[in-house]
């Protein structure tokens, strides 16, 4: 069970950690997006439209496997870092985070979670 003042920090924990990984995760996407689109009429000039456009197919598909890679490390850094209930384990996360807060019950299995 947590005093309330130990699931407060604990729950900053976890909104410090989601919000860095949503700063990298942001960066990355919106730079290598913008990046991608003198890449492709670079492509295209060079190695003529089949080829190129082929060429800036698989950089988009590697672009993308890397920011889906990126959101399921930001949301396991999440899952890691977020207050458990002592009773049933559940992550305490989103609204059950709230409802405990609001209650101090977990709002899964109902134990009580802070004292």
């Amino acid at each position: 069970m947590y005093s309330r003042a130990e699931f407060t920090q604990q729950t900053a924990r976890t909104a410090a950690v989601q919000s860095s990984q949503e700063r990298r995760l942001a960066v990355f996407a919106v730079l290598g997006g913008l990046l991608q689109l003198p890449l492709i009429g670079w492509l295209e000039r060079t190695f003529g439209g089949f080829a190129g456009t082929h060429i800036a197919l698989a950089v988009f598909l590697v672009y993308a496997a890397v920011v889906v890679i990126m959101m399921v490390r930001m949301n396991r850094a999440v899952d890691r870092t977020a207050p458990v209930c002592p009773a049933c384990g559940v992550k305490l996360t989103k609204l059950s985070e709230r409802m405990a807060i609001a209650t101090g019950k977990c709002d899964r299995c109902g134990a009580q979670v802070i004292s």
